[in-house]
């Protein structure tokens, strides 16, 4: 999608365009989702929605095919499939703690992660060399197949039922904001990974990086793209050392700091090599940063809460990266794609040593002290 949103417009904040019509309306849906999740059957609720995100990924596929392409029509297809995004992430995420006992949770959370980086990263590589070789279409159409895998997986599942039966409305929706609100460590948490991906989030000005500097092609592309996943799935095979570190909350301010000066780096350096190599780096830094996340919030929610505050913390990490790269694409038409780059990652720097002194909480969270989601009842 960035890569069509380029080709139709050779903007960069048309491409960061696409951030905003993605992180607008999943900020917006986040605690309805999260509430849904926590009153229905949350197996039934994933299969639903992501028969909706299958037609998604189909109307994207129809409107390469037939050339109906716009910039418009992509942004409203990636509105849509956000508000469905919203409905089904809630709900996924409270199976891990709902089939795991409490002391397996980082571990589960640090497998889901291995499974999500390893997507993040053969999605786009694959995408750069299916687009050189047959075009964006079969991009799309590959995409629309992958989910049949997806919800075979959730429909051998057990039956997942919440801890109560509610009516989805405001007063369950506000009632996750106070809960959230009411635990520092939580807010601070939330926080850390909007400052990442908000302040520093790059890959709408990696287009224009790659034409500036190495030449436009669509796989360097992919690379520049992928390379922060690879950088991500290959933390995450050796993320055993984050889950036993207890001070979960300290390591995840300091990968936020790394995150930051690698991307700075990588915007004041030239060489495509070495450019690669801070990629990599703030990838791994990122999964860090994101295992560390999803155990704080796995370990400091109620269990009846689980869905509305994991719709907060899973709309901070899609719509965090999407707003990032509509601030990535005002930032590259003003500044220039290197500059802009560069900015953002002392932005994130800075905003990690503002966490970590300004919000103790976080920076003295311990696994092993705090008190863990308790197991829902599971139907088999």
């Amino acid at each position: 999608m960035l890569l069509q949103s380029w080709d139709l417009t050779h903007s960069p904040a048309a491409v960061g365009g696409t951030g905003l019509a993605i992180g607008v309306p999943r900020i917006l849906s986040a605690f309805f989702g999260g509430a849904l999740a926590d009153c229905a059957n949350r197996r039934r609720l994933v299969l639903v929605s992501g028969l909706g995100l299958i037609a998604g990924s189909f109307a994207l596929t129809v409107q390469s095919a037939v050339h109906w392409s716009s910039i418009w029509l992509i942004y409203l297809i990636s509105a849509v499939k956000a508000v469905l995004s919203s409905v089904s992430g809630p709900a996924r995420a409270t199976f891990i703690p709902s089939l795991l006992t409490a002391d397996q949770v980082p571990a589960g959370v640090a497998l889901n992660q291995v499974a999500s980086q390893w997507s993040v990263f053969a999605g786009p590589t694959m995408a750069g060399w299916l687009t050189a070789w047959f075009g964006l279409t079969t991009c799309y159409a590959l995409d629309t197949l992958s989910y049949i895998a997806s919800l075979y997986g959730v429909f051998r599942l057990p039956t997942l039922t919440a801890v109560e039966k509610k009516r989805p409305g405001f007063t369950l929706m506000v009632d996750g904001v106070r809960h959230i609100t009411g635990k520092p460590v939580l807010v601070g948490c939330l926080l850390a990974d909007l400052c990442g991906m908000v302040l520093a989030y790059p890959n709408a000005l990696l287009p224009e990086l790659n034409e500036d500097r190495f030449g436009g092609d669509p796989a360097t592309l992919a690379y520049l793209i992928s390379t922060m996943a690879l950088g991500g799935f290959l933390s995450s095979l050796i993320s055993g050392w984050a889950t036993r570190f207890d001070r979960t909350g300290l390591l995840m301010l300091l990968t936020v700091m790394v995150w930051g000066c690698a991307l700075a780096a990588a915007g004041l350096l030239s060489s495509l090599w070495t450019v690669l190599a801070l990629l990599l780096m703030a990838g791994a830094a990122d999964t860090v940063t994101v295992l560390c996340k999803g155990i704080i919030v796995q370990l400091s929610s109620g269990r009846e809460y689980l869905g509305r505050v994991n719709a907060a913390a899973q709309s901070i990490g899609v719509a965090g990266p999407a707003l990032g790269n509509f601030r990535a694409g005002i930032t590259g038409s003003v500044f220039g794609a290197e500059a802009a780059v560069v900015l953002g990652g002392v932005l994130s720097l800075c905003g990690g040593l503002c966490l970590l002194i300004g919000v103790p909480s976080v920076r003295r969270f311990s696994r092993t002290g705090a008190s863990p989601a308790h197991q829902e009842d599971v139907a088999i």
